[in-house]
């Protein structure tokens, strides 16, 4: 996003807190972890605790003194804790939210967090509450949100990534993948209510078909490959971790991308998740969960197949029917939706256009 404002015209500065996990120089992070060069400022502050969580609560003095020193017009936050901070430096602020609770555990400190952010929303100075998708923005404006401050705006994608000209057949040999299977491709977390053993049922059950699982910790992988092995099963690759910069070439080298979850998933009913849009970029068939903000995204049989989250059979059929069915018209279309509608610089376009009416 600050890439995009400043392909917008809007220059930006970054501040993040001081970390051993990040390098200084920003040019050198940046194409080593997302393979983009910041057009944007990035500066870092120091943190007055070596708990990240501390500094994460109790960080508004620093942020003060940043935006005192500042000639920025715009605030953008994602952490409603700063908002008074912010506020006080008579910014403009633009607050963005990706979730309907403020802290998941303690229903006290929710309360408390909630009634803050719905105060702050009522100043003058506060511009506009971006919600990350449809439902979000109707939990809030429910929750008394000012409408006339709200927008929704589902997350995106970094085009120069799927501008991508290689053959399949070549990103395949790139990436040590078969070249004749078809292939099957998962991308994001392994948390256990992402339902990863639905990869692994699915895979038993076509066993001609190569799926390949991207993303997890060393210790995730490690438990699915165990599960892989005692199964006798050799057509799951469980890669890991992969510089983000790397994510097109396995989506490009793939027939169909999966996108599932569960029920389970504390965000799922408000979340925009963003393998959806470079899964779309990708222009590959989409078998996604129907839930109900994938559907604002995705129309089944028209851009995605969509599967009922609740049933494994469906999804099996699903994923039966991309491979087996001419779906080729569904990844064109999905494509020509994402960059029709879901890049960064749309977005931040977006944002701009609201703020200027």
């Amino acid at each position: 996003m600050c890439n995009a404002f400043e392909k917008v015209g809007i220059h930006v500065d970054l501040y993040l807190p001081e970390s051993k996990g990040v390098d200084k120089n920003s040019v050198s992070f940046f194409k080593k972890k997302f393979g983009i060069e910041p057009l944007f400022e990035l500066n870092f502050y120091q943190t007055r605790y070596k708990n990240s969580k501390l500094n994460k609560y109790f960080s508004q003095k620093q942020i003060k003194n940043i935006l005192d020193k500042s000639n920025a017009e715009f605030v953008f936050l994602r952490r409603h804790n700063y908002l008074k901070a912010a506020l006080k430096s008579n910014k403009q602020v633009i607050f963005e939210s990706h979730n309907n609770l403020l802290h998941n555990r303690k229903k006290l400190i929710e309360k408390f967090f909630k009634y803050n952010l719905l105060r702050n929303a009522k100043h003058n100075n506060f511009k506009l509450f971006i919600s990350i998708s449809e439902n979000l923005k109707k939990y809030w404006i429910e929750q008394n949100i000012p409408e006339e401050k709200s927008i929704a705006l589902h997350d995106g994608f970094d085009k120069q990534m799927f501008n991508c000209q290689l053959s399949m057949t070549k990103v395949r040999d790139m990436l040590s993948l078969p070249r004749e299977k078809k292939i099957i491709t998962y991308c994001g977390s392994l948390y256990p209510d992402r339902g990863i053993e639905n990869i692994i049922q699915l895979a038993s059950k076509l066993p001609n078909v190569y799926f390949c699982v991207i993303g997890g910790t060393a210790r995730q992988k490690e438990h699915y490959d165990n599960i892989l092995k005692s199964n006798n099963m050799s057509n799951v690759h469980f890669v890991g971790s992969i510089p983000h910069s790397k994510v097109a070439l396995y989506l490009n080298a793939s027939d169909v991308l999966l996108a599932l979850w569960s029920d389970s998933v504390p965000t799922i009913n408000y979340c925009s998740p963003l393998k959806i849009f470079e899964y779309m970029a990708s222009g590959k068939t989409i078998v996604a969960h129907d839930f109900v903000t994938i559907k604002e995204v995705l129309t089944h049989n028209y851009s995605a197949l969509l599967a009922d989250h609740q049933s494994f059979d469906d999804l099996y059929d699903k994923v039966n029917d991309a491979l087996t069915l001419d779906t080729g018209q569904l990844g064109s279309n999905a494509r020509n939706e994402a960059f029709l509608k879901y890049s960064w610089e749309i977005r931040a376009k977006s944002i701009m256009d609201r703020l200027e009416t």
